[in-house]
């Protein structure tokens, strides 16, 4: 026995709504709004005249392309700045503020795709924090980064 003309619509429309659905709730990071980007451990880092020094085995994920770490440090005003820091190619390294240009929510490093992703909305900047996708308008914030033997330096 078929179903009839208004069971079948009555069973489309419901299954276009729950994918509709669906498709809004995974944009960003799912439905989270925190980063799953690791922070870096504790005594890896350490901030001195205005620079950041990250030790480099100390924050293993950073050895790797494609790895990235956050953290949060106060600069030479004693401002708190969160950070997060990328290593997009070999001997590549960047650094941005963890914090979204449209709404301030955490970042994504998404090494796949070359790009940061805001936890909150859809946002997406480029590794020169240049937006990429809306709704935010603002460049990402970015610090110079180097490496110097096996600490990467960070003028924030």
């Amino acid at each position: 026995m078929g179903l009839s003309r208004r069971a079948f619509i009555k069973v489309a429309g419901t299954t276009v709504v729950c994918t509709c659905v669906g498709a809004l709730g995974t944009s960003g990071c799912s439905s989270s709004t925190t980063s799953s980007t690791p922070s870096a451990p504790e005594g890896s880092y350490r901030v001195q005249d205005g620079l950041l020094h990250l030790t480099l085995s100390e924050a293993d994920t950073m050895l790797r392309v494609g790895g990235a770490v956050k953290l949060t440090v106060a600069d030479l005003n004693g401002s708190e700045r969160k950070l997060i820091i990328v290593h997009p190619g070999e001997g590549d390294y960047r650094a941005f503020a963890d914090a979204c240009t449209h709404n301030g929510k955490e970042l994504n490093y998404l090494h796949a795709e070359g790009m940061l992703a805001c936890c909150g909305r859809s946002s997406r900047f480029d590794l020169a924090g240049e937006v990429i996708q809306g709704p935010a308008q603002d460049t990402l914030p970015n610090y110079p980064v180097w490496q110097e033997g096996k600490e990467l330096l960070v003028d924030i």
